[in-house]
C-alpha cells in the first residue's frame, strides 16, 4: 500500500476470490484475480491496531461497507468529520479482527491481470 499525503492518494493492490463457490473443481472455487484500488482526494485512512502486526501474510478482507454501517463508536466519531460529497467505507480484516476506515472524494478499481 502506498500513501501519497501531498496529492492525498491511496494506492493499495489486493487479491480477490472471483472463483465460484459452486464449482466442481477447487481450482475454478479459489480462482483469484489482482488488482488496484485507488482513492482520491483521501480525508482519513485508519486502520486499527491488531495482534499480527509482525506477521508479514496479508489480511484476510471479510467485510466492507459504507462507514456507519461498521457499527463501531469509531465509525461514528469518524463519520462526524466527513465531507459533503466524500465517500466513507470500512473494512474488516478477519484475521486481524480489526477495521479500516477511510473517506475520499473519489476511486477506482483496475484489474491487473
Amino acid at each position: 500500500m502506498l500513501v501519497h499525503y501531498e496529492r492525498r492518494e491511496l494506492v493499495s493492490e489486493w487479491e480477490l476470490c472471483v472463483g465460484s463457490p459452486e464449482a466442481r473443481e477447487l481450482a475454478d472455487r479459489e480462482r483469484t484475480r489482482r488488482g488496484r484500488l485507488r482513492f482520491t482526494g483521501v480525508f482519513f485512512w485508519i486502520v486499527e491496531p491488531h495482534e499480527d502486526l509482525l506477521d508479514d501474510s496479508p489480511p484476510w478482507l471479510t467485510n466492507d461497507g459504507p462507514l456507519l454501517d461498521a457499527g463501531t463508536p469509531v465509525a461514528e466519531a469518524l463519520s462526524k468529520r466527513v465531507l459533503s460529497g466524500a465517500t466513507a467505507l470500512y473494512l474488516y480484516f478477519s484475521e486481524w479482527n480489526a477495521f479500516a476506515y477511510c473517506a475520499a472524494e473519489g476511486g477506482a478499481f483496475d484489474w491487473l491481470d
